[in-house]
């Protein structure tokens, strides 16, 4: 139920639901107050004829003939009752012989009273429409009734509009059922919609990156359902070739920091080793100043061991130069161990080898994997006018 495809259809459903429901309600509103103005409009028309009818009768000294009128049109469906009452309320004449002389209803009376010729009235579960025409006193009426008396009655016909109501019935029932049809149809094309363009599309995104989880850099989505899609698309394999260098970045650090420690154990062996070799120098001094006292002792001797001397020369010359060798290892390691900067470095590594070989050039190579050229850096003795002279490939 917390999925995104039954989320946007239930959104999308209620929706639909909602503007197809309040229109239903509106057009059925719209029927209801049509079919009232329909049967207002033929109430008039009907009262008007009734009317003109009951009118010549009288004129012609025919009042019987008025009930015959009001009787047969009674037993039209259309038509419930017929009433002609005085001002008071009272009842003249009626195609309901034993209402003449009765009254009329108070709420009719007042309908009356207050000029509402055709009105709406319920009774239980039933509508109907109630239309109020004045007769008038005409001059041809006169001879039988007062000239002073201007309205003889009022003409008041009752109407059912069941019928209507349940012609009505059938279309809001037609209605409802083209509605559900309609909702069931969005429902399913929408439905067919999210699957191919968002279900799916999300399903293949989901899969790759559940890949990628179990460490396949390599994967790629390709998604041309829809520009959203391919752009979502592009930037998760942008995001996995990210993700993919990083990585390899992080096992190449590991790699090189690896490597770094190795160096240092080393560096820190060439440490105990350059404190051996100073303890052996402190021994060759001392030596040597045991040498020098005794050649004095053995000048006396010079001649018969000018040979051995020679010799013992040759051999503190060699001596000297290895102390010299040792010294400038000694130095190079404590640089080693007292600095991590590379220039500073690569300055005294190259300046001390170049004084201890007596050379006339030094300088350091570095290589560069991620470049792929070779960089000449901390050169002596001689100078490159122009820098981009200092990287081959």
């Amino acid at each position: 139920m917390n999925s995104l495809r039954v989320k946007i259809l239930g959104m999308i459903t209620l929706i639909v639901v909602v503007i197809v429901a309040t229109f239903g309600y509106l057009e059925y509103r719209n029927q209801q107050r049509t079919i009232t103005r329909i049967s207002a409009r033929n109430a008039q028309i009907l009262a008007t004829t009734i009317q003109n009818s009951i009118e010549n009768v009288m004129m012609s000294g025919q009042s019987d003939e008025v009930t015959r009128i009001l009787t047969r049109l009674k037993t039209h469906e259309a038509i419930n009752s017929l009433t002609i009452f005085d001002e008071n309320g009272r009842i003249l004449n009626s195609s309901d012989k034993r209402e003449i002389g009765g009254q009329v209803d108070v709420q009719e009376l007042e309908a009356y009273r207050q000029g509402n010729a055709i009105h709406l009235h319920n009774r239980g579960n039933h509508q109907q429409f109630h239309s109020i025409s004045l007769i008038y006193n005409r001059p041809a009426c006169q001879g039988c009734h007062d000239a002073g008396q201007v309205i003889l009655g009022a003409l008041e016909i009752e109407l059912p509009i069941d019928y209507l109501q349940a012609d009505l019935d059938k279309g809001k029932s037609f209605a409802l059922t083209s509605t559900l049809f309609m909702v069931l149809l969005i429902f399913i094309t929408v439905s067919l919609f999210l699957h191919a363009y968002v279900n799916r599309p999300l399903k293949a995104i989901i899969a790759s990156m559940q890949r990628v989880e179990h460490g396949d850099f390599d994967v790629r989505s390709d998604i041309y359902s829809s520009d959203d899609m391919m752009a979502l698309s592009d930037n998760f394999n942008m995001m996995v070739n990210k993700l993919k260098y990083y990585m390899e970045t992080t096992i190449s650090h590991e790699r090189e920091l690896a490597r770094a420690q190795s160096k240092l154990s080393h560096h820190h062996e060439m440490h105990l080793m350059n404190q051996k070799l100073e303890e052996q120098l402190r021994e060759i001094e001392n030596l040597n100043v045991g040498m020098e006292e005794r050649i004095e002792e053995i000048e006396e001797a010079n001649y018969k061991i000018a040979d051995l001397a020679s010799e013992l020369e040759d051999k503190n010359t060699n001596l000297e130069q290895a102390v010299a060798r040792l010294s400038t290892l000694y130095k190079v390691g404590l640089a080693l161990n007292s600095t991590m900067e590379p220039e500073r470095l690569f300055n005294l590594i190259v300046k001390t080898t170049v004084d201890t070989l007596h050379a006339q050039i030094g300088y350091v190579i570095l290589y560069s994997p991620r470049e792929r050229n070779l960089q000449v850096t901390t050169l002596l003795g001689h100078t490159i006018p122009e820098a981009r002279r200092r990287r081959c490939p």
